[in-house]
């Protein structure tokens, strides 16, 4: 049996989180976020290129192929629950 308190909180969650998906071009691989709705995405962008060892500098972030200011919030986004986040790695031409 769940509590009211236990939904309330579930929801609440819901409207301060988002679920991300960011996946590299380079190797296929998704991780998966829950970020905060109104929290800065280059903050989830920092993280995930520390996580994968990979450089920031040389990586674009696109949201249905499209660029977005990394200034920006997933709410000022419009970002949903499940949306996607493509990491693409520049290659070094050889």
């Amino acid at each position: 049996m769940v509590e009211n308190g236990s939904w309330e909180m579930a929801e609440e969650a819901n409207l301060r989180y988002v679920r991300l998906k960011i996946k590299c071009n380079k190797d296929g691989i998704e991780r998966f976020y829950m970020f905060n709705r109104n929290s800065r995405m280059k903050k989830l962008l920092l993280d995930y290129c520390r996580l994968t060892s990979i450089s920031f500098l040389s990586t674009r972030f696109v949201i249905n192929h499209r660029a977005f200011l990394i200034d920006k919030t997933p709410n000022q986004l419009g970002l949903d629950d499940n949306d996607q986040i493509d990491a693409l790695i520049d290659g070094n031409g050889a």
